[in-house]
């Protein structure tokens, strides 16, 4: 029970990140995404409880208490942290593995602990080197440490290993946007390369209308949410943004 128990909070913890994720524009619409499914590897291939303890600097998952400021929901916190740590040297099925270690990234990350949340992370890699959700969480890392030209390769890696999942492509054109202003004009090539990989890619064209809306150019905006609306006829913001740029362009 105890065991069931603590499977559901990895779940919640795994749920919570990818929350985290939504509201910071990393997970912007829903798609399959494919990752790597570590064929060949075991949990008997992953670092357990102790050696995870030591390779990231703590003693014993006591250590965690360190995190606390009093109030209940940090406190809980610690504990699922703890709790999961403890799973290390339990579960059964390496994709459960795979989960936990992630897990623990994603707690110490919520902990300020970003450097231990990285090496986390790229330790993960090493097991799963295509797994698209940690180069992603890395990637927001180093945005939030603005060292944004290390998000981009990994937003880059992340389009080599999927380029047909467009969210890959919105993060790209997000950080040049709001990071890397020098290169907003690669914005309209990026998208255009995400389009051409998914036929009546609805996302991506609306993103590059969008994009082109609010750079001003409305011709092109135009032109663009009239290819979304042909995709989808029945979309009522398409119809809506073509309505808007229409009577502005008519002023």
């Amino acid at each position: 029970m105890k065991y069931k128990k603590v499977i559901i909070l990895v779940v919640v913890i795994v749920f919570l990140g990818l929350l985290g994720a939504y509201n910071k524009g990393m997970f912007t619409r829903s798609e399959p995404i494919n990752v790597d499914v570590g064929e060949g590897l075991t949990i008997d291939d992953y670092d357990k409880k102790d050696e995870t303890l030591k390779r990231l600097g703590f003693a014993s998952v006591k250590e965690f208490n360190e995190f606390s400021d009093g109030s209940e929901t940090k406190d809980e916190q610690i504990e699922t942290l703890q709790s999961v740590f403890e799973m290390l040297d339990t579960v059964e099925r390496e994709s459960d593995m795979v989960d936990v270690v992630l897990s623990i990234g994603l707690y110490l990350n919520l902990f300020g602990e970003t450097d231990k949340a990285i090496e986390q992370y790229e330790y993960l890699l090493i097991k799963r080197p295509t797994h698209s959700t940690v180069m992603n969480n890395l990637a927001w890392i180093y945005i939030d440490r603005e060292e944004y030209e290390k998000a981009e390769g990994y937003f880059k890696t992340n389009i080599e290993n999927n380029p047909a999942f467009s969210n890959w492509y919105i993060n790209l054109a997000d950080l040049y946007r709001s990071y890397m202003p020098e290169k907003k004009s690669e914005i309209p090539e990026l998208i255009q390369q995400g389009i051409d990989e998914k036929e009546e890619n609805f996302v991506l064209t609306v993103y590059l209308a969008e994009f082109y809306e609010k750079e001003k150019e409305y011709e092109k905006a135009l032109e663009w949410y009239n290819k979304a609306l042909a995709i989808d006829p029945d979309s009522k913001y398409t119809q809506q943004a073509i309505d808007f740029i229409e009577t502005k362009m008519s002023q």
